[in-house]
């Protein structure tokens, strides 16, 4: 026999009451089969459902910035003449293939990327479990090819337009669902938006000063 409250095994004689969780069963029914006993979703769980396609575009472009000074500043130490004479769409393009190996390593390793950890985003497989590098490296030529269209001015505001209409309807982007691959989205943490609005309030700096230089 089993306890209807609790599920736990009685044995063959029923017995008043129930010795793991004390049920008065006198004038209750007991039954011979396994009662699941349900479980009440913790509140502590901090994912959440939605998709927030602002929260990863911001997350991207941080990442990014984040490249993209990290470029600079090298160029202005070992190679400040191609850094002057380079144009513009060029050096965005070099940036865009330089998040190639970005964001393989840390999506591999770290399931997220700065920009990502910033607005509490992840990536994973169907298990749960980090991707591999082939399968980080094909997602992020995804996204440079189809999402941000390389970097080059109107074809990126296609693209992106695009996937944001992909993304609401679907609640998946083309390339994660072609890789099967999953987002996850935990609450926002004040101390790492507060990190990421400084990184961004600087990086805009940093353009505003290299323009005017």
């Amino acid at each position: 026999m089993f306890c209807n409250d609790c599920g736990k095994d009685l044995g063959k004689t029923k017995p008043k009451f129930c010795k793991y969780c004390g049920a008065n069963l006198t004038n209750r029914e007991t039954t011979s089969q396994v009662v699941p006993v349900k479980i009440q979703a913790s509140s502590t769980v901090k994912e959440t459902k939605k998709h927030h396609p602002w929260r990863r575009y911001f997350a991207r472009m941080l990442d990014i910035w984040i490249v993209g000074i990290s470029t600079g500043f090298m160029l202005g130490i070992f190679a400040p003449i191609f850094l002057e004479e380079t144009p513009e769409l060029a050096l965005t393009i070099i940036i865009m293939v330089l998040m190639l190996p970005y964001d393989a390593i840390l999506l591999s390793s770290c399931k997220t990327t700065f920009g990502k950890w910033c607005l509490g985003i992840s990536v994973t497989d169907a298990k749960n479990l980090p991707l591999n590098f082939e399968k980080a490296s094909t997602r992020s030529l995804l996204v440079l090819w189809r999402g941000l269209g390389l970097g080059i001015p109107l074809v990126s505001l296609f693209t992106l337009i695009h996937q944001y209409g992909v993304l609401t309807k679907k609640g998946t982007t083309s390339w994660d669902e072609e890789l099967e691959c999953e987002v996850h989205h935990q609450n926002l943490q004040p101390l790492k938006v507060i990190l990421a609005i400084g990184v961004a309030i600087f990086s805009v700096y940093l353009m505003v000063l290299g323009s005017n230089a």
